[in-house]
């Protein structure tokens, strides 16, 4: 490969390199944002279930309520697994690293002069395929994640639809519930004070 190419080479996949690694930023931005928004839905959906009034429990209601709970579940485990797998990306030498590899070169250039070994090719060379085998990694890595964060976000708005088809018959139920007094219990006599 002549220098040219090598060195283009080198620059698109240095570039390709760090947009990968940008990603990785957005997609824990859109983490954090995806957790903002099952925080309240979670707690709708368990507001909703727990509170519907005891007793006959139609079927209007109940579906609903289970498959957006179960939709829900599936969303945070989404988001967990995404969070916490401990997704590897691939890095780069890092500049101790190519500076320990520069030197060995250079040591083995010096112990065979016939070969006359080009140090600073070999170093691109190696650069290259470096930034090319990291970025085609990370490159992977983050589309899994955004998958699993974008099937997240599908489940969780089939959820809240799920839900808002729960709610009529949950509020009808509230409405028509009757109201019981609250039951007092005296434990002791009764002082009063003037």
């Amino acid at each position: 490969m002549d220098t040219v190419t090598r060195d283009w080479l080198l620059e698109h996949y240095k570039d390709a390199y760090e947009t990968q690694m940008e990603r990785t930023d957005k997609i824990r931005e859109r983490v954090s944002f995806l957790s903002g928004l099952l925080t309240p839905l979670g707690g709708a959906i368990f507001y909703v279930i727990l509170n519907y009034p005891r007793g006959e429990l139609p079927f209007s209601f109940c579906f609903p309520a289970i498959v957006s709970l179960l939709l829900f579940i599936i969303a945070v485990v989404q988001v967990l697994y995404c969070l916490g797998r401990g997704y590897e990306y691939s890095n780069i030498l890092t500049p101790r690293q190519l500076r320990e590899y520069a030197t060995k070169l250079e040591q083995y250039a010096a112990s065979v002069p016939a070969k006359n070994v080009d140090v600073l090719d070999k170093i691109k060379t190696n650069l290259m395929n470096r930034y090319c085998e990291g970025a085609s990694d990370n490159l992977l890595v983050n589309l899994k994640r955004t998958n699993l964060l974008v099937q997240a976000t599908q489940l969780s708005v089939l959820s809240f639809m799920l839900l808002l088809l729960a709610l009529p018959n949950f509020f009808v139920k509230q409405m028509h519930q009757e109201n019981l007094p609250t039951k007092v219990i005296i434990t002791e006599p009764i002082r009063i004070q003037k």
